[in-house]
């Protein structure tokens, strides 16, 4: 298996579960009687059916056979979910948009990691502790095009008041994790085989350093003004608010849990005199 596969099985098995969560709570509603109880359930089962298949995928393949291979589960299930509602007359439904989106975005996701300065792509998933990173990284990049962050009133107004915007912070933290794996990469070719520990110590200081450097834009970006309020139809009103930055986000997340994947006790980071 690839870090491509094992992110793009765990995207798609969250948005399904996400679509069989609302399809059950759309049920249990207020208009649920005004459902076809039976389609629903049928489509549920269906969704449950790709489910199993997409968990129990497993290829040796090239990424990219299997971008197509995963496409073909889910159209097939596209097609079985069309033709069911089509008996019950009705027309492609919200399922099938989730379905449709599933095969976009794992296009998308495909294509960036395989477009990447540092690509993503054919990268096998094992123990490899530079391997961990690299899945991690990869999961980093596919939760951004599978679950997008949506910007909130907070955001906005940062941004309004001269922050940078959500892609800008995310572009600048995108370009910081491919530069430390291009070095973390070059680093581990000048340590012998049979030198385990030392290569893990190698990526874990690497992991902490773009978590310095996601820190470091974080702070780079944030900015510290007053926010127009309207107080009525034409009037408006300057509030000053506190110093608003950017979240570490998802890239904080993501290393952190490279770190607990490679280093589980702790022990490495310990030993090392460049730990920060």
């Amino acid at each position: 298996m690839t870090i491509f596969i094992k992110a793009a099985k765990t995207l798609i098995l969250r948005c399904l579960d996400q679509s069989m969560k609302e399809s059950s709570a759309a049920d249990q509603g207020w208009f649920g009687g005004l459902r076809n109880a039976d389609l629903s359930e049928k489509q549920r089962n269906l969704t449950l059916k790709l489910r199993r298949a997409v968990e129990d995928y497993a290829s040796d393949e090239s990424d990219k056979k299997n971008l197509e291979n995963l496409k073909e589960l889910v159209l097939g299930i596209d097609t079985e979910v069309e033709k069911i509602r089509k008996e019950a007359a009705y027309t492609r439904g919200h399922l099938n948009d989730t379905l449709t989106k599933i095969n976009s975005d794992l296009d998308r996701f495909c294509n960036v990691l395989s477009g990447l300065s540092y690509k993503l792509i054919d990268i096998p998933s094992d123990d490899d502790p530079f391997h961990i990173l690299c899945a991690h990284s990869a999961f980093y990049f596919g939760e951004n095009i599978f679950t997008p962050t949506e910007d909130g009133v907070l955001t906005k107004a940062f941004t309004a008041v001269g922050g940078a915007s959500t892609v800008e912070i995310r572009e600048k933290k995108e370009a910081c994790l491919l530069l430390h794996l291009t070095a973390c990469e070059k680093k581990l070719l000048a340590i012998k085989d049979g030198y385990e520990d030392a290569r893990k110590e190698a990526v874990l200081l690497e992991i902490q350093a773009i978590q310095r450097d996601n820190a470091k834009i974080c702070v780079g970006s944030q900015v510290s003004s007053a926010i127009p309020v309207s107080v009525g139809f034409f009037a408006t009103a300057q509030v000053s608010t506190p110093t608003i930055k950017p979240s570490r986000g998802r890239l904080e997340v993501s290393m952190q849990n490279a770190i607990n994947e490679i280093d589980p006790t702790n022990s490495i980071l310990k030993q090392s005199s460049f730990a920060m």
